[in-house]
């Protein structure tokens, strides 16, 4: 290695140090060495930030916020979503002491507001001609109610109706589809087809749906 290109490298190693201890994180419990990316002197980005206590995850003007683990001194932990430095969105806190105290659910301005497993309520998969599918909890139950839904009317004409439930009893009308006595998470493949005047049979439609919290649900399913 030739003197000037070790120059070169103690010159961009000091330069990289004083970028770093330049950049600030203004969680004060976090604010003692910071690595990872900065905009305007502010940790910015992902990063890892150690004082009394350890975050690594996503910044934004100093503060965490984003995704990220937040690890206290005391061993307890949350693993989830931030906003403008506190917990806001999806997030699992795990206590180091007592298991009755971890939580898991959606929280808001660093409050637990309410229990959810799943970070979404919902997801649709695997569609096939599928406008949308929107999924609605309306009360407290395990009834799954199917509607169909297309540009002219309420989904009438279509045709070999299929639905692969995870579980229940299958209601397979097409004016009250669904399913009773859901057992959750549920899951339902769907397929029929619908009118169509290029084909006698129509067009196939199919979407997979997951829903993960206990409930009566309605389903539109729009083609």
């Amino acid at each position: 290695m030739t003197k000037l290109m070790f120059y070169f490298i103690v010159i961009g190693l000091a330069v990289s140090s004083q970028i770093y201890s330049q950049c600030e994180v203004l969680n004060p419990n976090i604010a003692g060495t910071y690595t990872g990316n900065c905009k305007k002197g502010l940790a910015h980005g992902k990063g890892i930030a150690k004082g009394i206590d350890t975050y690594e995850g996503q910044f934004m003007k100093g503060v965490t916020h984003g995704s990220g683990i937040y690890i206290w001194a005391n061993g307890d932990k949350y693993n989830g979503e931030w906003k403008k430095g506190l917990q806001s969105g999806f997030g699992e806190f795990i206590s180091a002491t007592s298991s009755k105290d971890s939580k898991k659910g959606i929280w808001k301005n660093g409050q637990f507001i309410k229990a959810q497993q799943h970070e979404k309520l919902y997801e649709v998969e695997n569609t096939v001609n599928i406008k949308s599918v929107a999924c609605r909890k309306i009360a407290e139950g395990d009834r799954i109610y199917i509607r169909f839904k297309n540009p002219t009317g309420n989904g009438s004409g279509i045709s070999n109706l299929k639905m692969v439930g995870s579980g229940g009893f299958e209601v397979t009308e097409l004016s009250n589809a669904g399913f009773e006595s859901a057992n959750f998470p549920f899951s339902v493949d769907l397929s029929f087809y619908a009118p169509s005047v290029l084909s006698k049979i129509g067009y196939e439609v199919k979407c997979k749906i997951k829903i993960y919290e206990p409930g009566t649900w309605e389903v539109v399913v729009n083609y």
